[in-house]
């Protein structure tokens, strides 16, 4: 899969009413955009983006306990 596929899946994977994967989706279009740009450092958005997968899949996995 290519980055842009996987940018994709992303995004089809989101809630579009939550703030979090809003901002989710803004880091991964912003590197994405870093990432074709010759010569610019993609890393930082890479840690923005695993700090907000963390938080999202912790609030979501709290949904989950809470179902029980």
């Amino acid at each position: 899969m290519t980055a842009f596929s996987l940018g994709a899946k992303i995004q089809l994977l989101s809630n579009p009413n939550e703030p979090d994967f809003e901002k989710l989706n803004a880091e991964v279009n912003s590197a994405l955009k870093f990432a074709s740009t010759p010569g610019s450092n993609v890393y930082d958005n890479c840690g923005r983006i695993v700090e907000l997968a963390q938080q999202i899949l912790k609030t979501e996995w709290n949904r989950v306990k809470e179902m029980r």
